[in-house]
Formats: structure tokens, C-alpha cells, sequence
């Protein structure tokens, strides 16, 4: 859709223009030629009249001409919202309300209570929970890093509820996507709303930001966040952010970035195999009624799903669900049952070959980190986020397992040998002229 500019000029053209089809020559010069195109929302543009009644004859009797015009100066179909004048802005002020928001967005369910604590994670909820009685805020803003799936939302959320029920402490709670989403919506009003939006986060004692990673190369949210962000480190209020990265690691304000080393830093890491089976029996404990897991079944889970607590849980969650529908309460699943109800085969037999870790548990931590389904990723689909992720994992299953191009084509709708090579090579030459990305894969490498 062409700019707001270029439409205002095809608007003036279209007042002339429709002198020849509004016989009443009043209403054309005291009402038609006073109404001016004032806004262009996504493939819709706003036309204000003088007043309601001229609102009114013009959708009865003039709006069909209005769009065919716009069709011959455009070649589009343009959506053409007609509003009086004080109704747009009233829309505008009743949308800013609508945004604004009081709730502190916790989720209820994601405590202290139900947090299991194991060795990857015992720093970081120890230090959870010196944040909830750092009344001075010494360390301020905290700052947890790591991997999809590990926990983040979980020990952030179970924060601000600690800090609204022990300290009464006014909480909120925001996915930085809803942030961006908000600022680009209040952005669309004004530089005047803008600062309005700005200042309705005064009200909180406590901001809890999860998945900052977000704001990477987005100059105006960063400028936007930046000021909130300050005013709570002056106002000496509480700031608790998530990331699946090093603050260093963030193509953010280099400002932010110093901001975010300044309080206390933690890292949050794959978890070990005791804190798994603990999470495991926690929940077949909580959610099972009458069914048993054998210990080779539990062992078997904990072996092939330790990378993601997010996913693991999805998949014991499955497993339930089936077994329910299926077995009677007093049935005990073992290591077979477990492997039928997933659909859980030998990797083309590249596990019995010798190696020791499934290929397609390495493409599903790929998916997981770049937020594509395995799905996607293993399909001919060739949008350019699938695309890349799709590469990442041909380089990682080179580097990580050795396997040979055309094993790894296989996966990959049976991709043939000189398409995965250039996948490989692709990655292997970006990376080489971007540390980031070198660091970041290799990381992924270390972690599966």
C-alpha cells in the first residue's frame, strides 16, 4: 500500500474530481471539500467528515464512486473508513484505554512451591530468592540467561508473586513481544500517547520482562524500553528480566547492555539427569491416578527428553493423556509402551550404527531455539526463517555427529548430497565472518 503522502494527494484529486457527480453544489463546497484522509491504518485509510451528517450521505450515496476512484489512481482495493470529526479521536482515545493495562499478567500456576530444584538450577533459585528480600535492591536489575525450555518464566513469575503477597508490592508482568506490539499501536497515535504509554508503568513497584532477546534490532522499541527501564533504576523500584542470551550477546543499546551488567547476572543450564527424574516424578505424582511408570520407563524418558523442561512436560503430558484413553488404572507403562505411544523408532537405524544420540533430538533443540516446529524445519517448505533453521541443523548434525550428507539428507524430505553440502557450507561461511552466530551455534553443539 502506497504512503500516507501519496494518498492525501490522491484524495485532493478525487474532491475535484467528484464535483461532476454531487449535484448539490452546497453540500460539495461546505461539507465534501472539508473532509481530509487523516489516517492510513494497515490496507485501510480514514476519511474525516466535517460533522456525522455528512459521515452519513457520504457512505449512502458517494462511497462506491470514492472506491472505484481510488482503484483507478491505486491499482488497489483500498479499505476506506469514513469517521466525523471527535469520532476519530474519540476511537483513538477508547483503543489507548483498551491497551492500558493494571493486571499484573502472573501466572498463578509458576510458584516457588512447584519449582523443582536441582543442581543446574539451585544458584539461581537461591539468588530468586534474595532478590524477593533484597528490600535495598542492591541487586538490581537481575538478569537470567539460558535456553528455551529450562525455567525462566517459571523462577520470574514465582518472583513477582512472592513480591505481591510477602512485600505488597504492585507487579507487572510482560512478554516483551506484547511490549513491542503496544509501543508500535500507542506509536500510531502520537508522539504525545507514546509518553503517555511511557509513563503508565509509574505505577508498578516491580517490572518483570521476560524474553528481552526480542528487542535485538529494533532501534524505536529500544529507545522506548530504555526510558522505562531508567526510571526504574532511579526510582530504585525492581527490575527482573529474561533472555536466552548473555546481555553481551544482545543486538541492543550498547547503554542497556552496560545497564543489564550492572546488577546480578545469572546463568541458567541444561539440566542434570537427577533434577529430570525429580521434575518426571513430580508430575506423574501430581497428574496420574491408578497408572504406574516402571523405573526403566522413567530412565527412558528422562534419557531422550533432558534437554527442555517445556518439552519434557509436553511429552509426559502425552503419554498421560494416552495411557488414559487407552489402559485401564492399574496399568504400568514400560520403556515399549513408551516408545508406541511417541511413535519412537531407531532413527533410520543410525542409533543402532553407533551413534549415540538420536538426529532427531538434535533437530528438535535446533526448532526449539529458533521457535520452528521440527515439523517445518524437516519439510520443503523454504520461507526464510524455516530455511535458515533448517541449515543450522544440517551444520549441527555435521559438526555434532559426523554424519555423512546423505544420512542427514534422509531427514530432510530426501534432500540429495549436493543440497545439504551447500546448506553446510552456507553456515560454515557465516559464521566464520560472524563471532555471534559462531558462538551462539557453538553453544547449541555443547548444549545437545
Amino acid at each position: 500500500m502506497q504512503n500516507k503522502e501519496f494518498l492525501k494527494k490522491v484524495w485532493i484529486n478525487i474532491q475535484i474530481k467528484m464535483q461532476n457527480f454531487i449535484e448539490n453544489q452546497n453540500f460539495y463546497e461546505n461539507f465534501f471539500l472539508k473532509t481530509n484522509l487523516t489516517k492510513v491504518e494497515n490496507n485501510c485509510i480514514i476519511i474525516e467528515t466535517p460533522n456525522e451528517f455528512s459521515k452519513k450521505i457520504i457512505e449512502e450515496e458517494f462511497s462506491k464512486k470514492i472506491a472505484d476512484l481510488f482503484l483507478e489512481a491505486t491499482n488497489q482495493n483500498i479499505k476506506i473508513k469514513y469517521l466525523y470529526k471527535g469520532e476519530s479521536k474519540k476511537q483513538d482515545e477508547q483503543k489507548i484505554e483498551q491497551i492500558k493495562d493494571t493486571k499484573d499478567n502472573l501466572n498463578y500456576k509458576l510458584t516457588f512451591d512447584n519449582f523443582i530444584v536441582g543442581k543446574f538450577n539451585k544458584k539461581l533459585f537461591k539468588a530468586a530468592k534474595q532478590i524477593c528480600n533484597d528490600d535495598e535492591n542492591k541487586y538490581n536489575p537481575f538478569f537470567i540467561y539460558g535456553d528455551t525450555g529450562l525455567g525462566k518464566t517459571h523462577i520470574i513469575n514465582a518472583i513477582g508473586i512472592e513480591l505481591k503477597k510477602e512485600k505488597d508490592l504492585v507487579v507487572k508482568y510482560m512478554n516483551i513481544e506484547d511490549f513491542v506490539r503496544e509501543s508500535y499501536e500507542y506509536m500510531s497515535y502520537g508522539s504525545k500517547e507514546i509518553e503517555e504509554y511511557k509513563k503508565s508503568f509509574d505505577v508498578y513497584d516491580v517490572l518483570i520482562v521476560d524474553d528481552v532477546q526480542f528487542l535485538s534490532n529494533k532501534d524505536k522499541m529500544n529507545e522506548i524500553f530504555f526510558n522505562i527501564f531508567n526510571y526504574y533504576i532511579k526510582s530504585n523500584k525492581k527490575i527482573i528480566i529474561s533472555s536466552d542470551r548473555n546481555p553481551n550477546e544482545l543486538k541492543i543499546d550498547n547503554r542497556m547492555i552496560s545497564r543489564f551488567n550492572s546488577g546480578l547476572t545469572i546463568k541458567l543450564t541444561k539440566p542434570d539427569l537427577d533434577t529430570i527424574y525429580e521434575i518426571i516424578k513430580y508430575k506423574i505424582d501430581k497428574d496420574v491416578n491408578g497408572i504406574k511408570f516402571s523405573n526403566n520407563s522413567i530412565k527412558f524418558i528422562a534419557n531422550r527428553f533432558n534437554s527442555d523442561i517445556r518439552s519434557l512436560e509436553g511429552v509426559i503430558n502425552k503419554i498421560l493423556f494416552q495411557v488414559s484413553v487407552e489402559e485401564d488404572e492399574n496399568f504400568t507403562i514400560n520403556e515399549e509402551k513408551i516408545k508406541e505411544l511417541l511413535d519412537i523408532e531407531l532413527d533410520n537405524g543410525l542409533i543402532s550404527s553407533g551413534y549415540k544420540i538420536s538426529p532427531n533430538i538434535v533437530i528438535e533443540n535446533v526448532a526449539m531455539t529458533y521457535s520452528v516446529s521440527k515439523e517445518l524445519i524437516v519439510s520443503k517448505i523454504r520461507t526464510k526463517e524455516v530455511a535458515f533453521a533448517r541449515q543450522v541443523c544440517i551444520y549441527v548434525l555435521r559438526e555434532k555427529m559426523n554424519m555423512s550428507y546423505a544420512e542427514i539428507g534422509t531427514f530432510f524430505s530426501n534432500r540429495d548430497h549436493s543440497t545439504i553440502l551447500e546448506a553446510y557450507k552456507k553456515i560454515k561461511k557465516m559464521i566464520e565472518s560472524d563471532s555471534d552466530l559462531n558462538k551462539f551455534i557453538n553453544n547449541l553443539i555443547n548444549n545437545i
